[in-house]
């Protein structure tokens, strides 16, 4: 009786405890690590604020407003030339790199594995080229380096000028980038739910399936990361990330994170709770994935956005790569 009566004094302990992280005014120290409110299935309880991330109340903090799943979901926010300890003293002048991140550093999650995660995209946040902005990344540790000393990070996503994109650098420093999302399907102002299916691995028995709000956007079979070490997995991270920002930029960027889980099987995922099964998923692995990318091929860009030359995406509903020769007016 005392243990139960213990407990009902500490539920609204904990509930006290989340709700300071609400305050406008409260602060996420960077390296400081924090218990995530939710359920994530098998990524670790505790995510980390990186020691890169401004010490700022806007650039990392909880919120109940937009809210994919739960009661809770995490917003990012960078604001002009903004940055913090080593990424100041990158590139030309103080602010051309920079960025608030976010991951869930869990060493366990070796060989294959299901993960999701979903993300906001407000109408007003935008690309702002040339800088590029990176929102999710799986990469590897910094202990560990690919071919030359490259870094090690087989999957990530930009918000560019045509859309959503995906690249690869798997460390042998090269890159693969392909527009999954265009413009053209409108994904801003909604939640973008991110379903992926992987198994890490410099073999041919590597592979990537990627659904986005139950379609499948973007697959990969065989070798997806040049050094796979057991002890530093890729790991999930979501940064604001900025680099080659113009030495004049003023404006300001913002993402929403939420539904962070994982698991072994596609079963444990409870993808149910934001309105999925594993049988309607893996069922569209056999649907040929479409991107209008001939519509890409023809779009012109803006002069201050355009940068001419090659441009390496892939053709339509394959994963075989074509190079594109961009024109600007």
């Amino acid at each position: 009786m005392r243990k139960f009566l213990a407990l009902l004094l500490l539920v609204p302990c904990l509930s006290w405890g989340n709700e300071k992280y609400l305050d406008p005014e409260y602060s996420f120290r960077p390296d400081s690590k924090i218990v995530w409110a939710e359920d994530t299935g098998a990524l670790s309880k505790t995510y980390e604020v990186t020691d890169l991330t401004p010490n700022t109340p806007h650039s990392h903090s909880w919120t109940k407003d937009i809210v994919r799943d739960g009661e809770y979901a995490i917003r990012l926010e960078t604001r002009g030339l903004e940055c913090y300890g080593f990424d100041c003293t990158r590139g030309d002048y103080k602010g051309m790199y920079g960025r608030t991140e976010f991951g869930f550093w869990n060493r366990q999650q070796t060989g294959e594995n299901w993960f999701r995660w979903s993300v906001f995209i407000p109408e007003e946040t935008n690309h702002i080229r040339p800088a590029y902005t990176m929102f999710t990344q799986f990469k590897t540790s910094s202990k560990i380096k690919g071919k030359n000393g490259c870094p090690l990070i087989p999957l990530h996503f930009m918000l560019d000028n045509k859309g959503i994109e995906l690249t690869q650098e798997i460390g042998d420093c090269e890159y693969n980038s392909q527009i999954i999302i265009p413009n053209n399907e409108n994904f801003k102002e909604k939640w973008l739910d991110f379903v992926m299916h992987s198994k890490w691995s410099n073999k041919d028995d590597g592979f990537l399936h990627l659904w986005v709000n139950g379609k499948r956007v973007w697959s990969h079979t065989g070798p997806n990361l040049l050094v796979v070490s057991n002890q530093y997995p890729p790991i999930m991270r979501f940064p604001i990330y900025n680099g080659k920002r113009d030495k004049n930029y003023t404006g300001s960027q913002v993402f929403y994170y939420d539904a962070f889980y994982s698991a072994k099987k596609c079963e444990d995922m409870k993808l149910e709770t934001l309105g999925y099964s594993c049988k309607d998923l893996i069922s569209k692995l056999n649907v040929p994935i479409q991107i209008n990318l001939e519509e890409l091929d023809k779009e012109k860009e803006d002069k201050a956005d355009c940068e001419p030359g090659r441009k390496l995406v892939y053709k339509e509903g394959t994963n075989i790569p074509k190079w594109i020769e961009v024109v600007c007016d």
